[in-house]
């Protein structure tokens, strides 16, 4: 593991293993976004010519030249499989368990990660080759998760909606234990701080059960409320339906929810993993816009933005993007996965490039707001050495960073994209958790 920490005053930026190479400006927004298809050439014979080969039923194009690399085509990494239909099954394609580790990134994995996958994964049917509905009732979307601790209380909640139309919007909230702190804390105000957690599944999977572990150490080691919401998913309800959903929940948390839940409207931090670590970024983003927009009554701003492997830029791919083609074959979250995630929820190309989907492409004085930026809170920004995610979650820290944003950076060593939700098998999945807490419990402690 490695990690960086900057303070608005220094001059030095998060840096990873790698090159962030999103192949667009990080202060506009990109004029549209470049897929990974790409047509395969017909072999003439020549040295440039491509051989096919089949292996256990993935059909692969291997380019003889360099060439021809950008005209290759894996069946589990194309459009076609990309594109597949919520009914779409495996047998269409022939991709069946097992799914052995890629070679390309077997030696780079840590070792525990791997005696895990071996052991645990490696014979489970892989979520973009089957059917959205099997997926959703396969059981534990990641396994290795550990243990939840005690809490004082869980209570369900439903959400009217105010601004957006669509069914009332379900939360989970986790209530410390004890009664509400006053002693020591900002002007002796009475009150709970608040953590809003948007759980990952690409947009397509998970509940209110999703990622539960990290919901109850963030309310019991840092003693604040925490709520988690249930936003619709894709492909039913493709973008931006869960945006509307997390901003309604939000709001409502911020307002009613303050009397509630006895909440300390000074102290409220907003986080999430993966296409949850997206819909915090945007939250935090349109949270700045509606106050920009509502000088007279603001909403309470939030202290930090806790951000776990992010989709920051859903423009990115194997053509654009280091770590999406240096880990195309990377377990968990291939490039394939990500792609599919990505067609169910953004099936209009032409808006994946809006900031509201790629929260890195928001301008630095657009939605009536100036030097945006600047005046976005501290975060933590933590991201997987194998993800293919990794270089997008760069961006997005030295963004934040290069505008003096006090940025706490990870990079989790020989990690692919879930180890968040791994925390009972993996270290580095421990470790983030208590990055997490360190950081709500620093800002929760100051009114700084």
């Amino acid at each position: 593991m490695s990690s960086h920490k900057t303070t608005p005053s220094s001059s030095s930026h998060p840096s990873s293993t790698g090159q962030s190479s999103t192949g667009q400006s990080s202060s506009s927004r990109p004029s549209g976004a470049r897929t990974s298809s790409s047509k395969t050439s017909k072999s003439s014979g020549s040295k440039t010519s491509t051989a096919k080969r089949i292996t256990r039923g993935l059909a692969i194009l291997i380019p003889s030249s360099d060439k021809e690399v950008k005209k290759r085509l894996r069946v589990v990494s194309s459009p076609k499989m990309g594109s597949m239909s919520p009914n779409t099954s495996a047998a269409k394609f022939d991709c069946y368990p097992p799914y052995p580790l890629h070679a390309s990134v077997k030696d780079k994995l840590d070792p525990a990660y791997v005696a895990f996958y071996n052991k645990h994964v490696v014979n489970k049917q892989q979520v973009h080759l089957q059917p959205v509905a099997a997926s959703r009732t396969s059981g534990v979307l990641i396994p290795g998760g550990g243990p939840q601790l005690s809490v004082g209380r869980v209570e369900d909640i439903v959400v009217k909606r105010r601004e957006t139309k669509g069914p009332d919007v379900r939360c989970r909230v986790f209530i410390p234990e004890g009664e509400p702190p006053v002693e020591g804390w900002p002007l002796a105000r009475q009150g709970w701080p608040l953590m809003v957690y948007y759980h990952g599944g690409g947009w397509v999977l998970g509940n209110l059960d999703t990622e539960n572990t990290v919901c109850s150490h963030l309310c019991a080691r840092s003693r604040c409320v925490v709520v988690t919401v249930d936003y619709r998913l894709a492909p039913e309800s493709p973008y931006p339906t869960a945006v509307h959903d997390s901003w309604e929940a939000l709001t409502y948390m911020l307002t009613t929810g303050i009397k509630r839940f006895n909440l300390n409207p000074t102290l409220i931090a907003v986080g999430g993993s993966s296409a949850g670590g997206n819909l915090a970024a945007v939250m935090t983003h349109k949270l700045l816009t509606y106050n920009s927009e509502h000088p007279e009554s603001p909403l309470p701003f939030f202290k930090a933005q806790l951000l776990i492997v992010p989709v920051t830029d859903n423009t990115a791919s194997v053509w654009n993007n280091d770590s999406w083609r240096q880990y195309e074959f990377t377990p968990a979250l291939p490039a394939a996965k990500m792609e599919w995630y990505r067609n169910h929820y953004l099936p209009d190309e032409k808006r994946r490039g809006e900031p509201e989907a790629s929260p890195l492409f928001y301008t630095d004085n657009g939605g009536g707001v100036k030097e945006r930026w600047r005046r976005l809170p501290r975060a933590l920004v933590v991201v997987g050495e194998l993800d293919v995610l990794r270089d997008e979650g760069v961006a997005y820290a030295q963004r934040l960073s290069k505008n003096g944003v006090d940025v706490q950076f990870k990079v989790m060593k020989g990690m692919p994209h879930p180890f968040l939700a791994m925390d009972g098998v993996l270290k580095q999945g421990r470790d983030t958790i208590s990055y997490m807490v360190q950081m709500l419990n620093e800002v929760f402690a100051y009114n700084n």
